[in-house]
């Protein structure tokens, strides 16, 4: 489905899809002993993000702390959506237990280290 809202908003313009425009991006690389992951969160207070890990699978969720106080009639044009936000990724071989992340500017930085493979075994004969 992403590919096809890709091709609707080349054609259309960003604002054909408003669904995919509130979605934070992410950056992710494979590196060689772990994996780095960048996503961008602007305005985002460290205590509305939480990180989890389970089977493999890395969720970023943003749970906004929503202030109701504002006049809707005023608005003449509006893009500024706050809402919840959530994106997961299938990663493998993951060191469940040393796991990082900071913010820092807007830019959430997630350092997932890979599991130490040993592919070698020294066979004994009996």
């Amino acid at each position: 489905m992403r590919f096809y809202n890709d091709l609707f908003d080349d054609f259309f313009g960003d604002n054909f899809f408003e669904d995919r425009r509130n979605d934070f991006r992410m950056d992710i690389s494979d590196e060689d002993k772990d994996y780095k992951i960048l996503a961008q969160l602007p305005g985002i207070k460290k205590d509305e993000i939480s990180l989890n890990l389970e089977k493999d699978i890395l969720t970023v969720e943003v749970k906004l702390n929503k202030e109701e106080n504002e006049e809707k009639d005023n608005f003449i044009h509006r893009e500024i959506v706050k809402k919840d936000m959530k994106r997961s990724v299938k990663l493998e071989n993951v060191d469940y237990e040393n796991i990082s992340a900071t913010l820092n500017n807007g830019i959430l930085e997630i350092t997932v280290p890979k599991k130490v493979l040993d592919d070698k075994k020294k066979i004994e004969i009996q």
